[in-house]
Parts: C-alpha cells; sequence; structure tokens
C-alpha cells in the first residue's frame, strides 16, 4: 500500500489520466474520500469526501471516460446537473403523453424512442406534468431515472440496456447464455461474432451502438 497520503497522491498525480495509474490509485487508503476526475478521467488533484454536495462518485470505463451510476467505487467527478430518463410503459399514462406533447415535443419524441438526457430544471417540469404521478405500485411514475451498470450480468440485462438507447438491435445469446453476439433483422450473427458476456462493459456496448445507429443512417 502507497504511503502517500491521499491528498498528497492527487496532488502529485494532476492531470495524469486515471486509467493510466490505477494500479497506484488502488493502493492508496483514501478511506471515505475519493480523487476527483474531470470529464476526460483525468485527476484534477483534489480528494474529497464521497458526499460532498455537487459530486457524484464514478467508475472509469476502459476508454478513461467516468461514468456514473448507483454502484460506482472509483473516483469523484463534478456533477453535471443532468439526468437520464426514460418511459416506464407499465404506468397507463396517456394523458401525461398528451400533455407532455404538447409542453415538450422534442423531449416527448426522444422518449417514444428510448432513453433521454435532461437538464435538471427540464426534469423537474417533466415531474409536474399532470399525468405523471398515480401509476399502479410497481410503476408509480410514467417518466424514471435511469440508472444503468458498467457490466451485464444477463443478457436480458445487455438487451434492456440497448432497446433504451436504439432500436432494431438484437442480442443473440448462446445455448449456455454466456456468449453474446450482436445482430438485427438484416444480419444473423456467426457463431465467430459471439463473445463473453462477462467481457463486454458500458463503453463497448456504447460504441456498438453508435455503429449501427450510424449504419442504420447511412444505409
Amino acid at each position: 500500500m502507497s504511503t502517500a497520503t491521499p491528498e498528497q497522491f492527487c496532488v502529485d498525480h494532476a492531470g495524469v489520466s486515471y486509467n493510466t495509474i490505477r494500479e497506484q490509485i488502488q493502493a492508496v487508503d483514501f478511506g471515505d474520500c475519493y480523487p476527483v476526475v474531470d470529464s476526460d478521467g483525468r485527476l484534477t488533484g483534489e480528494c474529497i469526501p464521497g458526499d460532498t454536495a455537487g459530486y457524484s462518485v464514478c467508475d472509469i470505463g476502459s476508454t478513461g471516460s467516468p461514468r456514473s451510476h448507483e454502484h460506482a467505487t472509483e473516483a469523484l467527478i463534478e456533477a453535471s446537473g443532468s439526468v437520464e430518463i426514460m418511459a416506464d410503459y407499465e404506468h397507463n399514462a396517456e394523458l401525461f403523453w398528451q400533455n407532455l406533447a404538447e409542453q415538450l415535443p422534442v423531449i416527448a419524441q426522444q422518449l417514444q424512442s428510448g432513453a433521454t438526457e435532461v437538464d435538471a430544471e427540464t426534469w423537474a417540469q417533466i415531474q409536474q406534468i399532470e399525468g405523471f404521478s398515480g401509476g399502479p405500485a410497481h410503476a408509480p411514475h410514467a417518466i424514471v431515472e435511469v440508472s444503468f451498470p458498467q457490466s451485464f450480468e444477463t443478457a436480458a440485462d445487455l438487451q434492456s440496456y440497448v432497446d433504451a438507447r436504439c432500436s432494431g438491435l438484437i442480442i443473440a445469446v448462446s445455448s449456455d447464455g454466456l456468449e453474446v453476439a450482436f445482430g438485427d433483422k438484416n444480419h444473423s450473427p456467426t457463431e465467430a461474432e459471439f463473445e463473453a458476456l462477462s467481457g463486454l462493459t458500458a463503453d463497448y456496448v456504447d460504441g456498438v451502438i453508435a455503429e449501427f445507429i450510424l449504419a442504420t443512417q447511412t444505409n
């Protein structure tokens, strides 16, 4: 374990990518504090408690990009003030969707296609629209905040992640459920395209989704 204090370690490594010194960081006893990173995953030189207002806990993906989620443990990043939201279609909310389409038509269209990101002010406005609340116990609100994992425990988790970001990309699953491949209505994956589910990260899947959307738009 490193003998450097957490504060001094972060000062000494300001501007360095978290991924570059991941093992060194993990050797430091940060206690209740975390190193702070910027939007590119580089240490800012700060080391602050995890419950500091205006910051959220994040993990650093394989590409170096920070991703905040409820199980994150690696670093802190200054909160952007935005949230990712998606529809809960088990909340029978015809009145809400009608009102949302009238008041925020662009957001309504984005939500009909999957998850979208809005700022805190818009999210607060959405929650005040008539029809937002009052659904059944298992789906009390028409729109919910999204919290996605860095990795995927099951193929169903992976498919849910994909469905929230695009439509048409299909997850094929091996007979033992341990490998997956990506396909669509025009492409059935070959055996060589399957890869271990346990090795997939959200960053990698985001890249697959981006390529799929680009190909769909250009065809």
